[in-house]
C-alpha cells in the first residue's frame, strides 16, 4: 500500500514505463549517435525518479557495497546499449562483453562509433561496386574488362562501337565505316576491290587502260600497248573492227608500208614502228 510520505510512490507506473523502453529499445533505421541519445534520455529521466543513494553515516563505511551496486547499474546500461544495436555490430558487441571490468559508457560508444564508421565505408564501397557492374558487365570468367559483343573488341561496349554504329567522322579518309569482311575480292586473281564478274585479268582489259603500278616495257623502243578485246585463238581476220588513234608520223609510215607492201621490203626501221602498227601490218588488209 503506498504511503503519501513516500515521494517514489505514485511514480512507479512510469518507472516501469521507462525501464520497458530501455530494455526494449532497439537501433533500426537510427545511427549510433540518435540510438544513444535517445537511450540516454530514458536513463536521465529515470535517474531523476530514482536517484542513486549516498551514504550518510557519520563513520566511514567499510563495505563497498555502494560500488558493487553502482557498477551493476553500469553493466545493466552497457549491455542494454550493445543488445539495442543491429546485427551488424555484433562483432564489437561479443568483444565488449568479454571485457572485465566493462569499459565505460563513453567508451563503449566511441567503440560502437568507430565501428559505425567501418561498415558505412563498407556500404559506399559496395555500392560503387555494384554501380560499376551495371555499367560494365562482368565477362563469363569473372574478368571486369569490358568487352564489345559485336567487334569482340576491349575498351568499349555494342552500344558504343564503331564499327557497328558508324565512326564520328564519316569524312575522314582514314576511318573505316565497313566492315572488312564486307570487301570485295575476287575469286580469280585474289585481288580486293572487285569481283571475278569484272575482273580485268580474266576479261581482259579494256582499250585505253592505264597500268598504275609499272609503265609497259620497251623491246627495241616497241610499245608494248596489250591487245585486251581481241580473245585469244582468234583468227585476226575475224577480230572486230577497232578505231585507232596514229598520229601523222604514224601515218606516213603505214602509207610507205602499203605502198612497198608488194616489193616485200620496206625501209622502215623496225625499232621506230610501235608495236600496234605492226599488228597492224601484219593484219591483211580486205578489199
Amino acid at each position: 500500500m503506498e504511503r503519501p510520505e513516500d515521494p517514489f510512490c505514485p511514480r512507479f507506473a512510469r518507472i516501469s514505463t521507462l525501464q520497458m523502453e530501455a530494455t526494449t529499445l532497439s537501433q533500426g533505421e537510427l545511427s549510433v549517435t540518435e540510438f544513444f541519445t535517445k537511450l540516454r534520455i530514458i536513463w536521465d529521466e529515470l535517474d531523476s525518479f530514482r536517484p542513486d543513494r549516498v551514504c550518510i553515516c557519520k563513520s566511514k563505511c567499510s563495505c563497498t557495497v555502494s560500488s558493487i551496486l553502482s557498477q551493476r547499474k553500469h553493466e545493466d546500461r552497457a549491455m542494454q546499449l550493445l543488445r539495442g544495436l543491429n546485427s551488424q555490430y555484433t562483432n564489437i558487441q561479443s568483444h565488449i562483453l568479454l571485457l572485465y571490468p566493462l569499459p565505460p559508457i563513453s567508451k563503449i560508444f566511441s567503440l560502437v562509433i568507430q565501428q559505425e564508421r567501418h561498415i558505412m565505408t563498407d556500404h559506399v564501397t559496395a555500392s560503387m561496386k555494384t554501380i560499376s557492374n551495371s555499367n560494365f558487365p562482368c565477362q563469363p570468367n569473372g574478368s571486369t574488362t569490358i568487352t564489345c559483343t559485336y567487334c569482340n573488341r576491349v575498351g568499349h561496349q555494342e552500344n558504343t562501337c564503331f564499327k557497328k554504329h558508324g565512326f564520328p567522322n564519316q569524312d575522314h579518309r582514314n576511318a573505316k565505316t565497313t566492315n572488312n569482311n564486307n570487301q570485295k575480292i575476287c575469286t580469280y586473281c585474289r585481288k580486293t576491290g572487285h569481283t571475278i564478274d569484272v575482273c580485268f585479268k580474266k576479261h581482259g582489259y579494256p582499250p585505253g587502260y592505264k597500268f598504275s603500278d609499272n609503265k609497259p616495257g620497251q623491246i627495241n623502243n616497241v610499245s608494248t600497248v596489250r591487245d585486251a578485246t581481241q580473245p585469244n585463238g582468234l583468227d585476226p581476220d575475224h577480230s572486230s573492227t577497232e578505231t585507232i588513234q596514229i598520229t601523222p608520223q604514224q601515218y606516213q609510215i603505214l602509207a610507205e608500208l602499203f605502198n612497198k607492201s608488194e616489193s616485200n621490203a620496206p625501209n622502215v626501221h623496225i625499232n621506230q614502228i610501235p608495236l600496234s602498227l605492226m599488228i597492224i601490218v601484219m593484219i591483211p588488209l580486205k578489199v
